[in-house]
This record gives C-alpha cells, sequence and structure tokens, in this order.
C-alpha cells in the first residue's frame, strides 16, 4: 500500500505541469478538451474562489462578490 501511496503522491505534485502542457491558447484548444483536462487546467491556476458578504441581507447575488486567489 506504501508503492500507491507514493506513487498517489507523485501523481499529484506532477498533476499542474501535466496541466499546463496542455495550457489553454486558444477557445478551440479548450472547447476542445474533456472536463476532467479543463477540471486540471483550472486547479492547476487557481487556488481558491472565495465569495465576499453581500452589501445586505437578502441583497441578489453577483459575480462581483467572487474573488479569485490565483497560485503563484
Amino acid at each position: 500500500m506504501d508503492a500507491l501511496e507514493a506513487g498517489q503522491a507523485t501523481l499529484e505534485r506532477e498533476r499542474p505541469k501535466a496541466a499546463l502542457k496542455h495550457s489553454v491558447a486558444t477557445p478551440e484548444v479548450w472547447e476542445g478538451l474533456d472536463l476532467d483536462r479543463r477540471r486540471a487546467v483550472v486547479e492547476s491556476l487557481v487556488k481558491a474562489v472565495v465569495v465576499d458578504r453581500a452589501a445586505r441581507r437578502g441583497a441578489p447575488w453577483t459575480p462581483d462578490r467572487l474573488e479569485v486567489v490565483w497560485w503563484g
């Protein structure tokens, strides 16, 4: 089991590099990626997404409340 865990750890470390090899240079490339590859690209670039509090209770949600935290 230790060998499997070590292999998994290696794959987790290498995943961002692999995702960047398939980086998206054009919309056509992005459209050609399957969901798993799109997810890997996003996970390699985005560290977190923070949702800010609403200005007041009951205020409608707007995308302006999202803050992307990038790796790097």
